[in-house]
């Protein structure tokens, strides 16, 4: 009996992995979150950057004074120019004397153009959540605002830090306990700067998770997805570098190759940062997601790919009954009767019923549901249903059958036919 019950476990696990593979990928698709990863990676180019620049200004402004600091920036400009060429920008920061009516008029509509990204990670994150905003425009805009200059301040504070601590290194004290703990002690600047960008991408990515959803145990989850959007861009970002190299494609795209690249990488990212929300949210609201597909199965008349794939998976609803939402009939017993208080809807998981309505007669075989119009409108069941064979029947609650017609747009309009026939 053991091994029997850990054998149905195990089936259990996979099935409901294979679930919640199937609902995120199909909600993905749904919700045109591709189409929303490329918006993002556009906006990321022509505002991101902006703020990336507006935050090197700032940075070099307040750093000018010091060679030592001049010297940190422009030793990191060449760590970082395999990507993009900085020193020229810097170069020239430092030349400027005073600032032009044109160089403020700059920067505004850097800052108007930086809010694109923002506003296009929030629409798609309100797509997957399924979420409205009812704050009212003028509080959008300041909490944009408020958003961009905490991005802003981060990457200062974060270049700030960095210099503190790589100066810090250079005392007499650190240098003395440098061979104590060289395996602590990062020796390769590319690691160390590495290590601080992935962990304020995570802190970024769980904020946006923590403040964009409408999930709850926020922070666990937010937590959990966050890092597996780490993760995974790390690993991705990992292969990528061994096989794409902008001097490769130089001679194809001209000097544009490290833009397209850098799109491309990017938009990698948003597919993986918009994926793993919607697992966040599928795993929220797996029982009702998988309620859906129950009751949207496809009729077994059709032989696509899709519709099979959705009976596999979906046609016996193991992870979501119970014993108490389970019931059990013989041949030719009354499931309800005409002018009954509708408090459930009914999912036939084994055996075949009619019902009895207007002198109609109306048959449903396994796979399917009964007893919507009532539980919709509110009103005494018109109608008789009994049993053909012994059934094992599943009931769904009137205030659960009402949520999921909610959440899917799909099942409202097969609940309207049913009630329109």
């Amino acid at each position: 009996m053991k091994n029997k019950s850990e054998t149905k476990t195990r089936q259990t696990i996979f099935l409901k992995f294979f679930q919640f593979i199937y609902l995120t990928f199909s909600n993905f698709k749904k919700n045109v979150l591709q189409e929303n990863a490329c918006a993002c990676s556009f906006s990321f180019v022509f505002s991101f950057i902006p703020i990336c620049v507006i935050a090197v200004t700032i940075l070099t402004t307040i750093i000018s004074f010091s060679p030592d600091a001049m010297s940190f920036v422009l030793k990191i400009a060449t760590l970082v120019e395999k990507y993009v060429d900085i020193k020229p920008f810097i170069n020239s920061l430092l030349n400027i004397k005073s600032l032009k009516l044109i160089n403020i008029i700059l920067g505004i509509w850097i800052i108007m153009m930086a809010r694109k990204m923002f506003l296009s990670v929030v629409r798609a994150m309100y797509i997957i959540f399924h979420k409205t905003s009812s704050e009212k425009s003028f509080l959008i805009q300041i909490f944009t605002f408020i958003f961009e200059f905490v991005v802003v301040a981060l990457i200062i504070s974060v270049a700030i830090f960095v210099f503190i601590i790589n100066e810090s290194l250079k005392l007499p004290l650190f240098q003395s306990l440098k061979s104590y703990f060289s395996f602590v002690i990062p020796h390769n600047p590319k690691l160390t700067i590495g290590v601080i960008a992935y962990s304020l991408l995570f802190l970024i990515i769980f904020l946006v998770y923590r403040f964009t959803s409408q999930i709850k145990k926020k922070n666990r989850l937010c937590f959990f997805y966050a890092f597996i959007c780490v993760a995974a861009t790390f690993v991705i970002s990992f292969f990528l570098n061994m096989f794409l190299n902008t001097t490769r494609y130089n001679s194809i795209y001209g000097t544009i190759s490290t833009l397209i690249i850098m799109m491309f990488k990017v938009y990698i990212f948003f597919s993986v940062f918009l994926f793993c929300a919607q697992m966040m949210y599928v795993s929220q609201n797996f029982n009702t997601l998988l309620l859906g597909e129950i009751y949207l199965l496809p009729k077994f008349d059709s032989e696509a790919f899709d519709a099979i794939l959705q009976r596999i998976l979906f046609i016996n609803p193991t992870l979501i009954q119970t014993k108490e939402n389970t019931l059990f009939y013989g041949s030719n017993e009354t499931i309800f009767t005409k002018g009954q208080k509708p408090d459930f809807v009914y999912y036939l998981k084994r055996g075949t019923v009619y019902e009895y309505s207007n002198n109609q007669i109306k048959y449903y075989d396994q796979g399917t549901f009964f007893g919507e119009p009532a539980c919709i409108l509110n009103q005494q069941r018109s109608s008789e249903v009994k049993t053909v064979t012994p059934c094992e029947i599943m009931t769904i609650s009137k205030d659960d059958f009402l949520d999921l017609l909610e959440v899917f747009p799909a099942a409202a309009q097969k609940a309207i036919e049913k009630i329109n026939l």
